[in-house]
């Protein structure tokens, strides 16, 4: 007997795209620790934020350690020149 049924058409896994963020957001983290940091600690009225704030510290004294963290600094720099931004 001769199977007729075309084949089983897979649909696309969104975990690829999943992976693809999560790596984008890693890099960002590793790259602007510090804004990480800060971002978290602006938001932290209340002292809810504690263990963000414990991983992000960690993440930034990584990214020192790595010497990530410079590599995000040129980066801001490039950008605030870009925008004309004057604190930069």
């Amino acid at each position: 007997m001769v199977n007729d049924r075309a084949p089983r058409v897979v649909s696309a896994s969104p975990l690829p795209w999943i992976i693809t963020i999560y790596a984008i957001l890693a890099l960002t983290a590793f790259a602007f620790p510090s804004g990480l940091r800060d971002w978290l600690e602006e938001r932290n009225a209340n002292g809810r934020l504690w263990l963000p704030l414990a991983i992000a510290r960690q993440i930034e004294a990584a990214s020192n350690a790595i010497g990530v963290a410079p590599v995000g600094a040129d980066l801001r720099r490039r950008f605030g020149k870009l925008i004309g931004d004057q604190d930069s």
